[in-house]
C-alpha cells in the first residue's frame, strides 16, 4: 500500500501486483508496482466549533462568524464570546449564545449598530464592540476553544502579521482549518 499525500510525501507500507505504479502519485518512486494507492491522507476531524471569519469594519460593523464541523447539530446553550478590551486580562464583556447550529452551518454575532443590509445576523450583541485591538474569544463552557488576538495584551491600534490586520479588515480563515486557538500566546511579544 502506498499511502501518498498532496505534498509529495509517501509512505511505502508494502507491494503487490494490482497495477497501480507509485509514479501515478509520487514520482519520485519508479520501480515498484504496488497494491493500492491512497493519494489524499483521511480527512481531519473537527471536534469543535471555532470562528470562521472575523468581521472588523469601519463605525460599528462588527461580527464573529462561528462554524460547526462537528458532523452533528451542537446546542449553543453551552457557549458565549469573551471580549478583552484593550489588554484585558479579564473579559470586558460577555455574550451567551443559544439555539442549535447544524453542521456544516455558521452563526453570525454582529453589532447592533452596525449596517448589515442585505445581510441579517444571527444574534445583536455588544460584545462585538471590537476595535481592531481587543482580544475576542469563544468559550464552550468555561473552556477556550477559540481565540482571536491575544489576552491581556494591548498591541497599540491593531495586530499585524503578513499583510493582514486586525483593524478595518475582515479575515477568514483557510478553508483547512479544523479548529480554533485553544492557548492565548501570552503576553510578550504581544503577537498574533
Amino acid at each position: 500500500t502506498i499511502t501518498a499525500y498532496s505534498d509529495g510525501n509517501c509512505t511505502s507500507v508494502g507491494n503487490g501486483s494490482a497495477g497501480i505504479t507509485v509514479e501515478d502519485c509520487c514520482p519520485q518512486f519508479t520501480s515498484s508496482i504496488f497494491a493500492s494507492l491512497d493519494c489524499n491522507p483521511p480527512p481531519a476531524v473537527i471536534t469543535e466549533l471555532f470562528i470562521s471569519e472575523y468581521v472588523e469594519g469601519s463605525s460599528s460593523n462588527k461580527c464573529i462568524e462561528i462554524y460547526n464541523g462537528t458532523g452533528a447539530s451542537v446546542n449553543l446553550a453551552t457557549y458565549s464570546i469573551k471580549l478583552y478590551s484593550n489588554g484585558a486580562a479579564v473579559p470586558s464583556s460577555s455574550y451567551p449564545l443559544s439555539g442549535t447550529l447544524a453542521d456544516g452551518e455558521t452563526v453570525v454575532v454582529c453589532n447592533g449598530s452596525g449596517s448589515y443590509t442585505p445581510f441579517v445576523p444571527d444574534f445583536i450583541s455588544g460584545v462585538m464592540s471590537f476595535n481592531g485591538d481587543d482580544a475576542v474569544a469563544l468559550f464552550n463552557g468555561v473552556t477556550m476553544v477559540d481565540l482571536f488576538g491575544n489576552i491581556g495584551c494591548d498591541p497599540g491600534t491593531q495586530w499585524a502579521s503578513n499583510g493582514f490586520f486586525t483593524q478595518n479588515f475582515t479575515l477568514v480563515r483557510d478553508p483547512f482549518v479544523t479548529g480554533g486557538v485553544l492557548a492565548d500566546p501570552g503576553n510578550s511579544p504581544c503577537t498574533f
